[in-house]
């Protein structure tokens, strides 16, 4: 996602950014440029999360997808002026303050409602989740562990930790009740099926010139 020629992250010059869309994982896939089972499992597990995060905050409301990325967070083992912050103390949905105030305006996606983050492995060093008070002081703080997630509204002011050894993988989640802005994640896993049922095609045809 246009961070291959990028050496360093958006945030914090000791780390390499890389990451994936779901859109764009499921556009690779018809392109026979990654493995079916690998973005169907990407799937899966957002999927899940979402109902956990339903049923975890009880939400009334419907829950859409807005927006689903992978990310790798590299260390470059830099040790001077090391960096305190892989992603600074922010909302998903607001834009901060001095005072600590955070207020839905642009350039914020405003109409974001819920986040969540998935762990998909246990950094060697670094890369922890802060939640923070109004004055930035950190109020809970959740270590990366493979298979955690964490859930949370939007314009809770957050933020991660210096990645300082080895890497961060982790999906990131942000979550509408705007039905106008949802991700239309029936038509990626449409456009999934449809690679499936051309890959069986192609597998049973194989067979029966084989035979």
């Amino acid at each position: 996602d246009d961070y291959r020629d990028k050496k360093s992250s958006p945030f914090n010059s000791n780390e390499k950014f890389s990451g994936i869309e779901l859109r764009k994982s499921v556009e690779l896939l018809e392109k026979n440029e990654v493995d079916l089972e690998e973005v169907q499992i990407f799937m899966d597990v957002v999927a899940a999360a979402k109902r956990h995060l339903e049923v975890k905050f009880d939400l009334q409301r419907p829950l859409y997808f807005d927006y689903i990325h992978l990310v790798k967070r590299t260390s470059l083992g830099k040790t001077d002026n090391a960096e305190k912050y892989s992603h600074p103390i922010h909302g998903d949905n607001c834009v901060v303050q001095q005072g600590g105030t955070c207020l839905k305006q642009q350039p914020a996606f405003t109409h974001r409602d819920w986040s969540a983050l998935i762990y998909l492995n246990s950094p060697v060093k670094g890369g922890e989740f802060l939640i923070t008070d109004t004055n930035f002081e950190p109020i809970q703080t959740v270590y990366p562990t493979c298979g955690g997630i964490v859930g949370f509204k939007a314009d809770v002011l957050h933020g991660v930790k210096a990645v300082e050894f080895g890497d961060r993988y982790a999906i990131g989640i942000w979550y509408t009740h705007d039905i106008s802005k949802a991700l239309d994640i029936e038509s990626l896993q449409s456009r999934i099926d449809d690679v499936r049922e051309k890959l069986n095609r192609e597998s049973e045809q194989k067979y029966n010139q084989e035979l």
